[in-house]
Order: structure tokens, then sequence, then C-alpha cells
């Protein structure tokens, strides 16, 4: 349909209107002559709604026209852009793809040339940047495991740089007498003197201005507790093995005997080189003092309790005792026991296996707690955070625990 032929229809149809609008107003003149009578008005009423209905059908049919009037003067657009100069043999090709009987008419697949836009939130030019982006206020955080040393052992908070205690690993002599028997004098106990220096950890991350000025979330409270999550970390991984050098010492990391002045821990054997065998608890309970036995619990890593949950008695009856009430422990052997990451996997010669009462055992010093310098000079534009903590600890008692050693073979 040519340019011409629809604007004989547009002028046809806008002279239709018209008639019909001077007919409709002569008809009313008419039927105003009888406007007492009720047919007449019910007459007016039915053609009224028929020249509405059909000024509404016009009105879609020149919507129809003006949009169909658009889309030609769009294709010639595209007639006029695609309008170079190609070689003979491949002008088929470029006609057949984007001219007027390529995309536009049969829907070639093709991708249509580059001027056509449209509006999409996948660009921020094309409409991406009216679509708001919204950022949760919740961080999705992964967990690292530990072992909460501070949870069974003592701890004590000092002003100075190291704990000095005194220790009692000596007992006083004594004798039987008759009632007229010369008293000889008898020897008074020994007191040792125990040191546990405090070790610093330190942490400094470091954060632009302009971040912390205009970031949705806390970042400065972010990185506090993250620090303090590592700091948490780093201690309780050197209270169960740590070497003393610049950390606390472990109670993995003392010699092995039986002589508490010496400053030994019983190491007991059981089990083979790649198993825990249902002797090492039995051994391990045995070789502790009554006394010590009544707050005791065991330690170990997650590897280790799944081998330790298959463990059986003589009776067949499983060593290890879900918990059945909220708030109580399970159990190995009727003891207590709790996850300690920083413990050793089950293989040959590992200590993986520790029994004891930590409240006697191992003493843990703080001297301040967490301290943070807030440092906004040296590196001009970022805020560092110098954080550190100063903590000690060591083995105060050396016959309140026992450590488990995987047998060689």
């Amino acid at each position: 349909m040519s340019y011409v032929e629809i604007k004989k229809i547009m002028d046809d149809t806008a002279a239709a209107t018209v008639a019909m609008r001077e007919a409709f107003e002569a008809k009313s003149k008419e039927l105003e002559k009888a406007v007492g009578e009720v047919e007449a008005a019910k007459a007016i009423a039915q053609e009224f709604g028929e020249i509405k209905a059909r000024q509404e059908d016009i009105g879609t049919q020149l919507e129809r026209i003006d949009a169909l009037e658009l889309s030609m003067k769009r294709s010639k657009a595209i007639d006029n852009a695609m309008n170079i100069s190609v070689p003979n043999d491949q002008k088929k090709h470029y006609d057949a793809l984007y001219g007027r009987d390529g995309f536009m008419r049969k829907g070639n697949e093709h991708e249509l040339i580059t001027e056509l836009k449209a509006m999409s939130s996948l660009n921020d030019a094309d409409g991406g940047y009216l679509v708001p982006k919204v950022t949760s206020d919740r961080i999705s955080s992964i967990i690292y495991e530990t072992s909460g040393v501070r949870d069974l052992a003592y701890v004590e908070m000092i002003s100075s740089k190291s704990l000095e205690m005194m220790v009692d690993n000596d007992e006083a002599d004594a004798g039987w007498v008759g009632e007229t028997q010369t008293r000889s004098t008898t020897d008074t106990p020994q007191i040792g003197m125990l040191e546990i220096p405090v070790r610093e950890v330190y942490a400094e991350p470091k954060v632009t201005q302009t971040l912390l000025d205009d970031s949705v979330w806390d970042v400065e409270a972010f990185l506090a507790r993250k620090v303090a999550a590592k700091f948490a970390r780093y201690e309780n991984e050197a209270f169960v093995s740590g070497n003393s050098v610049l950390r606390p010492k472990g109670f993995l990391t003392y010699t092995a005997g039986t002589s508490a002045t010496a400053q030994q821990i019983e190491q007991i054997a059981g089990g083979d080189a790649t198993a825990i065998t249902e002797d090492l608890p039995i051994k391990l309970e045995g070789a502790l003092k009554a006394d010590y036995r009544n707050a005791a619990q065991y330690v170990m890593n997650r590897t280790t309790e799944n081998k330790v949950r298959l463990l059986k008695d003589g009776m067949g009856n499983y060593m290890w005792q879900p918990s059945y009430q909220l708030g109580q422990p399970r159990t190995l052997n009727g003891y207590a026991y709790k996850l300690f990451n920083d413990m050793p996997a089950v293989e040959a010669g590992a200590l993986a296996l520790a029994f004891g009462n930590f409240k006697e055992a191992y003493t843990i010093v703080d001297r301040m707690g967490i301290r943070v310098l807030r440092d906004n000079l040296t590196a001009k534009g970022y805020i560092k955070f110098y954080t550190t903590k100063r903590v000690g600890g060591a083995v105060t008692n050396f016959e309140a625990i026992k450590l488990g050693k995987i047998a060689v073979s």
C-alpha cells in the first residue's frame, strides 16, 4: 500500500466522520420536537450509541494507520542507511539480509543492524541505570574451625609482662613414732616457681578513608570482628601446639614422661597406625588420678571423633554415646569431650587424643585484651587499624592431663 493510498483512506475517513456528525446534528434537531415522547428518546439513545461505537472504530483504524506510516518511515530510513556501495556479486546477499525484502519483511534470523535500539536493563546506557541495585546488610561468611581451649582452661587477667606462679610439686615428710621415742626433724616441702610470659599477636588491615565514609555498612566493625576471630584461632592453635617461640606453649609440646618437676606430660600409647582402638581411652582414664577424673574431659579433632564413634567395649556396646538432653555433652566412655580442630589426626605416632582436667592442667593469661590504634597518617588516604593482643599460656599441673599416642604399628 502506497503513501498516496493511505492518504486517500485517511481523507475519506475524515469526510465520512464529518458527514456522520452533520447527519447526527440534523437528526438531533428533528428528534428535539418529540422530546416528550418516550419512544423518540429511546431512538435517540440507540442511534447515539451506534454513532459513538462507529467513532471509536474509526479512532482505532486511525491509530493503525499512524503506526503503519511510522513503520514505513523507519523502513525508508533503513533503506537510506543501507545505501552503500557493494560489489555486484555481493549485492544480492546484502539485500537478502538488510534490504526491504530481508529482515523487516521475512524475519531473517541474522542479527538486525545496530541502528535499531531497544531499552534494556542488561546495559547501563540503555536503561540499566534506571534499575536500582539493592545490597543486603547481611554478609555470608564461612566458618573456620578452632579449638575452644578457653572454655576448659583456667584464665587469669594480669597487669605485667608475665605471670609467676608458685608450684607445689612436693610434700611434707612424716613418720610413725612411739610414745617416748625421740622425734627427729622432718623434711618440709619445696616450692617451685613457674613463669608464663605474655606474647603478642598483631594485625594491621588497611582501608581507604572513602570506603569508610561511603560504605552502606560498618566496615570498621566488620574488620574488628574478623581480626578478633583470627586472633582467637591463632591463640587456640598456640595453646594446643605452640612452641613458646613468640607464642604460648601448647600442651602437646612438652616432653614425654611422668616427672612434674621436669615439666613432663605422660603419653599413653595405644591403637595402631591407622585407627584408635578401644584400649586407648581405657588406658588414659586409668593413668589419670581419680581426683582429676571427676572433672576430666577428652579433646580430639573432628576426624578423630568419627573413628571414636565406632569404638565398642567388650560387651559390644558403643563407647561413644549421644546426648539426649539439651545442654548435656556427648560422651566417650562416660566422659564429656570437646572438639579441638588443632589436635592431630589419627596417624602413627600422633598425639590424637588428650584426657584430663584442663582447668587444673592449663593456665591462660591475658594482659589487656584487644587494642586498636587508628593510624591515618603513615599512608595518606588510608586508615590503618593496628590491632594487638597480648596473651600467654602454659601447662601448670603436669599430672592433671594425659596424652594418647597412636602406636606406630
